[in-house]
């Protein structure tokens, strides 16, 4: 998300949630193994395709993500992180996020 005006960011964390979710640290490898991270994710979550792609590569960062959303105390996805350090659990309305976004 870009920040308003020059004012606060935020950060939108995902954790994999196996739980929920016992194939997501797979898919999760798969698309961080793709050529386009960026176009793979997008293309699974907004246009439904299927992920085929390897999940054979480096994917330590994964842990690395989720160890720093175990230490943040993100428990869910999504988890928004704003500027002013407020973390968000769960989705909430875009009207909610743009004043978050400039909140001090």
């Amino acid at each position: 998300m870009r920040p308003k005006n020059g004012s606060g960011c935020c950060w939108p964390c995902c954790q994999r949630t196996t739980q929920l979710h016992p194939d997501a640290p797979h898919k999760a490898r798969q698309i961080w193994c793709s050529k386009d991270r960026l176009a793979t994710w997008t293309a699974f979550m907004r246009d439904g395709k299927e992920l085929t792609g390897t999940d054979k590569c480096d994917t330590s960062a994964l842990d690395k993500i989720e160890a720093m959303g175990d230490e943040l105390g993100i428990t869910g996805t999504p988890g928004l992180i704003f500027g002013n350090g407020r973390l968000v659990p769960g989705a909430i309305a875009k009207d909610d996020i743009e004043k978050l976004l400039d909140a001090k």
